[in-house]
């Protein structure tokens, strides 16, 4: 016999039985790593068969993945990554983050949207609806905005003060409502409107302040207007009530009360004006009933004081002076009578 040399079979070849005249290769996805090998297995996790022309496996290159026995490495689907090579598997993107295919990393959801672990599409982030907001990148969820602020359009980072004169009364609302009639808000942000104080009106909506009722004029808290005083009554500006003139005085113009002057008087609160005292009465300033002459003197109507009928002459049952008759006399004034 004639001696001769086994060769061992390259890597990525083999030879199974005896007797070999050659080395064959591994075939598909098959491929072994070292010399002399008998048979083929296929790759390990993470790894592939060479595709460059060469034999063995590679790792897969970061942002792709492969099983075991995997024939070639697959990209991350969305909303997953592998952030190294040789990766097995990839990893989901977590809450507040989203990614596109072959992703070496996760990326932050930005302000205005939201991601959370809820099974969905991982890929894209989700803007925030009208009413609601984030304002830091990464959130997990959207914030209803407080009230007093709003967001109109979706995907807002943040959340708008109402204007003065308007509010919004609960968390999550797209509008501010005005206030109404009667109120205001006189602060950006509000979420509530304030009824105008006595004494002060809004005949319009969204007012950011209230108007004082001028004098000779009134209202109650909350009115849209300012009622006139009654006749008989008075008030200055800003007056929640019209208060009535008491007796002995009178107004003409609802802005005070004027005292009656002497020669008249006024028994009733509330008057607009006052009575002139008749003929043989008389008053003094702010009098609220006329007072009867003093016998023997006499008055005219709307005097402040009566008189005496002179020497010479009496009082008659007219209240009239008259001079004593022929016969008659009277030596003193206020005499009610002559003598003979």
């Amino acid at each position: 016999t004639s001696p001769f040399n086994c060769l061992d079979c390259a890597k990525d070849f083999y030879a199974s039985g005896s007797g070999n005249t050659k080395c064959t290769e591994c075939p598909g996805n098959t491929t072994n790593q070292s010399t002399g090998s008998a048979g083929c297995g296929t790759c390990d996790a993470g790894t592939s068969p060479a595709t460059d022309g060469t034999n063995g496996c590679k790792a897969c290159d970061a942002g792709k993945y492969a099983g075991a026995h995997a024939s070639t490495c697959t990209s991350c689907e969305a909303g997953k990554f592998s952030a190294a090579t040789g990766s097995g598997i990839c990893t989901s993107c977590g809450a507040g983050k989203y990614s596109g295919i072959g992703a070496t990393v996760c990326t932050n959801c930005p302000a205005g949207t939201e991601h959370n672990t809820t099974p969905g599409d991982l890929s894209t982030c989700i803007k925030c609806p009208a009413g609601k907001y984030t304002s830091a990148s990464g959130s997990i969820s959207c914030q209803s905005c407080a009230a007093g602020k709003i967001s109109i359009a979706s995907g807002s980072s943040s959340c708008s003060d109402c204007t003065t004169g308007n509010y919004a009364p609960t968390v999550g609302l797209t509008t501010c409502s005005s206030c109404g009639t009667g109120k205001y808000s006189g602060t950006p942000g509000s979420s509530t409107c304030i009824e105008c104080a006595a004494g002060t009106v809004t005949n319009t909506t969204s007012s950011s302040v209230c108007t004082s009722c001028l004098a000779g004029t009134s209202a109650i808290a909350g009115s849209s207007k300012c009622n006139a005083c009654e006749l008989g009554k008075i008030s200055s500006n800003s007056s929640p009530i019209c208060d009535i003139c008491p007796a002995g005085r009178f107004t003409s113009n609802n802005l005070f009360c004027e005292i009656c002057p002497a020669g008249s008087y006024q028994p009733k609160q509330g008057a607009n004006e006052c009575i002139e005292t008749n003929a043989g009465f008389y008053s003094e300033a702010g009098a609220t009933a006329p007072i009867t002459c003093p016998t023997g003197q006499r008055s005219d109507a709307g005097q402040s004081f009566c008189v005496p009928c002179s020497i010479g002459q009496y009082l008659n049952n007219n209240d009239q002076c008259q001079a004593c008759e022929v016969g008659k006399f009277s030596s003193r004034s206020g005499n009610t009578f002559c003598q003979q």
